[in-house]
Formats: C-alpha cells, structure tokens, sequence
C-alpha cells in the first residue's frame, strides 16, 4: 500500500505529472494563470479526489485499527498503546484540520493571490508536516530504551497466532500487522503530500516573497520511503502483506505453498496425476495462492528448512505452518484403498522426490517410487515455491 500512495501522490522536487498543471496543486491556484484551460481545471479536480480519497481511507483505516485493537487487546495492553499512540493520535487531527483547508484552496480560482492569513497557514504547514512525520515515525519506532507502537502490537499479535514468528510467517500474523501499519503509513504519506506541495510553492504576500524549497520535499521523498520500509521491517521482517495459504521463511527469502496443492478440487497426488513424472506439474505461469512465480522446490531448497533438526524435521515444519500431509481421506492407492500418510513424500526438481520417512529429511530418486511402500501410500504429493519479492 505505501508503495502505491508514494508513486501515486507524492512528489519530489522536478517530478512533474504534466500538463498546464505541472503537477503541483496549489502552484495551479496561487500562480500567475488567471484564464485556467480545461485542461487545467480537469487535472485540479483529480488532484483533489485524490486528496479526498487519501483522507477518506486514513478514516476507514483509523476506524479498523480501533476495531481491531479493541478486540485483541486487554485493557492494560489498549492504555500503554494509547500513551504511546498520543502524539501521533493528536498529529492526525492537525492532519485532518490542514487537508480541509488545502480543499477549500482548491477551489479557488486558479491565479488567486496569497492573502495575509492563507500566508500564516502557510507557513505554520511549512514548520509542522515534517515535524508531525518524525513524530509519527518515533511513535511507531519507539523512543530509545522504549517500545514503539510496532512492538507493542507485534506482541499482542505474536500472542494469538498459531504459529511462532521468528523465522516463518503466516497470513495469521502479516494481516494483522500489515493493517495497523496501513493507517499509519497512511498517514505519513499524506503528511508528506501536504508538505511538498507548501514547500513547493513560492508566494508574495504584503510586499514580502516567500520563496519554495524544493531541497526539504527531496529530504523527505527519501526520508519517508526508508521510514516505511524500516516499519515493514520491524513489523513482518520485511515480508509484508501474505495471501492466504503460504508460509514465507525470512531465513531463505522463499515463500512455500502452505498446504499440498490441489487442483480442480483434488489433491495433487502423483500416483494418478503425474503418471510417475514431475514434468506436468504447475508451470512458473500457474497462478497458486493468487501469485505466479511459482517452481517445484529443489533437494536443496527443502533442506535448507530444517537444517540439523534430524528426526525432528517434519515436526518442526507442523509447528511452523506448513501443513503438507492430508489431514483426512487420501486419494485411492493402486488397490482402491484410501490408506494414512505415514510417511510424506513430495517431488523434487528433476524427477527426484523426498521424504520424511521417521520425521527425518530423506532424498529418493525416481526408481523409489517402485519400491512396495508406494503400492500402500498415495504419493508423492506437491509443493511450490517462490521467492517472497
């Protein structure tokens, strides 16, 4: 979401939209154009649906972060949120205060001279945007010695999910997360979008010029991306929003389909599907989990998740997310039985396959599969993998 609003509505100093406007709102009212095109007039009204947007979603985002931390939080958890969140509850009001007078600017004629008092406001939006941005980012980061509002969320957050969140994680913990960070990013960025278009803007008010400065909207179009992205970091270690039913692994940077895979409804079992080959499974364009990108996983890959974990392995990849064997009725074996997966299995690239034979990591080739065991197991099944960016 911060990525979208940054391309979408920020500027930095020379990057124009284009047009009679040039892209910049308020040069559009308070410059020299008395005879605006229609051109002109069409790209105000779009700049200013995109503010009116902008504000509509910080609102509709305030008010499912309250919901959510009424629901998550005790109270002792909601009264240290809220001390630390002060500041930057107040910085959104004054927000809010500074987006309904950059609208009535806007509707002004476009060459409208800058009065004694819209200079004032001026100026005050020039002292306090980047302020109200370092207040927010302190809020989220936390003071030194101190938690910050990322922190105390992760911990309520980490407390409900099913799995553990130091090395794996799970839409179960990066939904949540990813939320409380869209308000507050939100924020920032229309912050930010109030201050480049005041810095940018030369005015003369009383006899007395006010000139732009375009080197603090280049200080901030640095500072705010590196601000969002150290959130994410702090937040989900950088993964960022998951679709449901994969599990990422910051340790690799791979993200892995959760459960087998299943097609058209069936569980993706070789014994029927592949006919003893890897070869027809899902191709990098197949979309899976809503994402494309997608291989079968190497002996390699595979190992590197459970590296010296031994008889363990298996058990540590179920308490981390990863819910690869069936969990109820299997496909018909070779007899028309429907027997348990005793022993999990799952292709590899180039026709090898492994398994967890003990709940220890094995290697197979393909002739594995003729062995007596698979007249008893459906299998191998199937699971892909990505990178997370």
């Amino acid at each position: 979401m911060a990525e979208t609003l940054l391309s979408t509505l920020a500027k930095s100093a020379g990057n124009k939209i284009g047009g009679a406007l040039a892209g910049w709102a308020l040069d559009s009212i308070f410059g020299s154009s008395a005879t605006p095109t229609d051109e002109l007039k069409a790209q105000l009204d779009g700049l200013q649906n995109q503010m009116t947007d902008l504000q509509t979603q910080v609102h509709s985002l305030d008010a499912k972060l309250d919901d959510s931390l009424k629901k998550l939080m005790t109270q002792a958890d909601r009264n240290t949120y809220d001390e630390v969140a002060a500041q930057a509850n107040t910085d959104a009001a004054e927000l809010a205060d500074y987006q309904i007078q950059l609208d009535s600017w806007l509707k002004r004629a476009p060459g409208t001279a800058v009065d004694g008092s819209q200079s004032s406001e001026l100026q005050t939006m020039r002292s306090t945007l980047g302020v109200i941005i370092q207040h927010i980012n302190l809020a989220m980061t936390g003071a030194t010695g101190s938690r910050g509002l990322i922190a105390i969320y992760r911990n309520v957050i980490q407390d409900q999910t099913p799995y553990p969140t130091d090395r794996f994680y799970t839409s179960d913990f990066t939904t949540p997360m990813s939320d409380m960070l869209d308000y507050y990013e939100s924020l920032t960025v229309q912050a930010f979008n109030m201050l480049a278009e005041v810095n940018h803007l030369s005015w003369t008010t009383g006899g007395t010029p006010f000139a732009a400065n375009d080197a603090v909207v280049q200080t901030y179009a640095n500072l705010v991306p590196t601000q969002l992205a150290h959130w994410s970091q702090l937040a989900t270690g950088g993964v960022g929003r998951l679709p449901e039913g994969v599990v990422a692994d910051t340790t690799t940077g791979l993200m892995w389909s959760r459960s087998r895979l299943t097609l058209a409804g069936s569980a993706y079992f070789c014994w029927t599907q592949c006919n003893w080959s890897a070869s027809v499974l899902p191709a990098p364009a197949t979309v899976i989990d809503g994402l494309t990108g997608w291989t079968i996983p190497s002996y390699a890959q595979f190992a590197a998740l459970t590296p010296g974990l031994g008889d363990k392995a298996f058990a540590f990849l179920r308490a981390n997310g990863f819910q690869w064997q069936q969990e109820s009725v299997t496909p018909k074996d070779a007899y028309g039985q429907h027997p348990a997966i005793v022993a999990p299995a799952y292709w590899t690239s180039g026709d090898t396959m492994i398994g967890f034979l003990g709940g220890s990591l094995h290697l197979y080739d393909q002739s594995y599969l003729l062995y007596p065991l698979w007249q008893w197991f459906p299998g191998p099944g199937v699971v892909a993998v990505r990178a997370i960016h």
